[in-house]
């Protein structure tokens, strides 16, 4: 029954070694963690912008 969850292969070697072999950020070394660091920074970017737009509308008024 638990078969499936005690008897799995040990993966942690081999995802140690590809980590650890490439010379990139490690933010960015595993395979689509470039897909959510660059979501993240447009998300937080428009988040940004849009806020710097409310505060120049609300400094000048209408």
């Amino acid at each position: 029954m638990f078969d499936s969850l005690t008897n799995r292969p040990n993966l942690v070697p081999q995802k140690q070694r590809y980590a650890q072999g490439r010379g990139e950020f490690t933010h960015l070394k595993m395979p689509r963690s470039r897909l959510y660091y660059y979501g993240y920074l447009a998300v937080f970017g428009t988040g940004m912008v849009l806020t710097a737009g409310g505060i120049k509308t609300l400094i000048q008024g209408k």
